[in-house]
């Protein structure tokens, strides 16, 4: 967690900071799926992370969550923010490849596929 934590953690605190002074700026938050722990079950929208934050087990994943907290917190001071939690993005950088079952991935070919681009 340590070496995430200045770009994760001390990051998102500067933006808050920033949001709540002078005039207060509303916060898109953009967090990733990996503070929810692989392999749960029932997992949506309302899904309260704080309960099975023990199960994390890499620094990204605890990072994002401490940020997360830190913005929630901020919620709770008045700051209008919402928090998205993304999953994966892009295909690899190295590999030059896409996991063929990638949600993402699949979406992209069937556009290209409808549209034949």
């Amino acid at each position: 967690m340590y070496a995430l934590h200045g770009i994760n953690v001390l990051g998102t605190r500067n933006v808050l900071d920033f949001c709540h002074t002078n005039k207060v700026k509303p916060l898109h938050y953009i967090s990733t799926d990996a503070v929810i722990p692989a392999g749960l079950k029932d997992v949506d929208e309302d899904f309260r992370v704080e309960h099975v934050k023990e199960k994390l087990q890499d620094g990204y994943g605890q990072s994002k969550y401490v940020a997360e907290q830190l913005v929630k917190l901020s919620q709770l001071r008045g700051l209008p923010s919402i928090i998205y939690r993304l999953g994966n993005q892009a295909a690899s950088t190295t590999a030059g490849f896409w996991n063929d079952q990638d949600f993402t991935y699949l979406l992209l070919q069937s556009f290209y596929r409808f549209y034949k681009i």
